[in-house]
């Protein structure tokens, strides 16, 4: 049986994440998800601390209480031996006394823990976004949430150019370093000498353009090893300018934000603005999304708004986005024991006639049925959604 000691797993050495924890990787969560708790259970923490919709560290505690409420009430329900069950307590135990007391977010827009003393496991990752509130108990650490961020991941070059010098950033999952470094020898006025002031004029401004072009080129080269998403530059505007005069078209398209980032920037001074674009950029992607799901379900085209028209689309394969609104969570829920179909109602399963049983909280219920066939999941903000649930559908 695998085992992990406290931070063993929590992302590459060395590696930082939003608020200076520890970053999402590959490497940990395929290591996590090989973990087998044996007997006992892992509490696998998702938690939403984005600072933009929860200012006050009581915001976003009041909705972990709510799920450790659910989570402590359904291990209650559970048939496991009894150290299994004491240590499972402990964790949770652990696990509320590190979120209320311990955890600094930072500009960090979520957390996500990994949770078990029979395997000394204690894991943790600060994500760059957020993918909801939950508490899962179970053999293996839940890792479905962490394994869509990663495939959804988006890159961000930032480069910051003046006249002589341009420094290339890479950013990805909260975790930004610093690619490259160009210095040219671009001449100052003090070097003048004998020359005409216009014949030196035109010199330097050879100089500085060769500058940008080199630049420009090596971020293009950059990009053919490790294409972006999104292209940020920062600088003196006239600089910036010209600079973008020499981008490849491919990279033109892709100017997301232009920044007057120092020089002399730190690491930390260059993660914090790139997340500070990217989480507008979210926030603009995802009012686009919920606009189009109300022209399509109002035209009664490819759009499903509501629990029960939500529900069947993703059981038979026809959502292709599901949008979940931020707030309470919709009351009830089933799931059915053979073809693991969701319900609204109790009873039998209307799909294969199998017996149901209830779900603890049917928004993540959805979200998770989603994630596992595949489909983009939106969260949007609370009333933008009518019924709080809808998905945009393939055909």
């Amino acid at each position: 049986m695998a085992r992990a000691k406290r931070g063993a797993l929590g992302g590459s050495a060395g590696t930082r994440g939003p608020g200076n924890g520890p970053a999402l990787d590959e490497r940990g969560v395929r290591a996590l998800a090989s973990l087998d708790a044996g007997e006992g259970l892992v509490v696998s923490l998702t938690l939403d601390a984005d600072g933009r919709r929860f200012p006050r560290k009581g915001d976003y505690e009041a909705l972990f209480g709510d799920g450790l409420r659910r989570a402590r009430a359904a291990l209650g329900g559970r048939d496991l031996p009894r150290q299994a069950m004491r240590a499972a307590e402990s964790d949770l135990e652990r696990v509320a006394r590190f979120v209320t007391r311990e955890f600094d977010r930072g500009d960090a827009a979520g957390l996500a823990l990994f949770v078990s003393s029979p395997i000394d496991l204690w894991t943790e990752f600060h994500l760059p976004r957020a993918v909801g509130t939950r508490i899962v108990l179970d053999r293996h650490p839940h890792v479905l949430r962490l394994e869509a961020l990663l495939a959804t991941g988006k890159r961000t070059c930032t480069v910051i150019v003046s006249r002589n010098r341009a420094r290339i950033f890479s950013t990805r999952l909260g975790r930004t370093a610093e690619r490259s470094e160009i210095l040219d020898d671009v001449p100052g006025k003090h070097e003048q000498g004998g020359w005409s002031q216009a014949r030196f004029a035109r010199h330097v401004e050879e100089h500085a353009h060769r500058h940008l072009r080199r630049t420009a080129e090596a971020v293009f080269e950059m990009s053919r090893g490790e294409s972006f998403d999104h292209l940020i530059v920062a600088g003196p505007d006239e600089v910036v300018a010209e600079f973008e005069k020499g981008l490849h078209p491919w990279l033109a398209e892709r100017v997301a934000a232009r920044l007057s980032l120092a020089m002399t920037s730190g690491l930390s001074e260059v993660r914090a603005a790139v997340l500070e674009v990217e989480r507008a950029i979210e926030t603009e992607r995802t009012a686009g999304v919920v606009e189009r799901l109300l022209e399509e379900a109002g035209a009664r085209r490819l759009g499903a708004i509501g629990l029960e028209p939500t529900l069947k689309a993703l059981a038979d394969g026809r959502a292709e986005t599901l949008i979940v609104a931020d707030g309470p969570a919709p009351d009830g829920g089933f799931r059915c024991l053979s073809c693991r179909r969701l319900h609204l109602g109790g009873g039998a399963c209307a799909e294969c006639g199998g017996a149901v049983e209830p779900v603890q909280d049917l928004a993540e219920e959805l979200v998770d049925e989603a994630l596992r066939r595949r489909c983009e999941v939106v969260m949007s903000v609370p009333g933008a959604v009518p019924g709080g649930v809808g998905a945009l559908l393939r055909y």
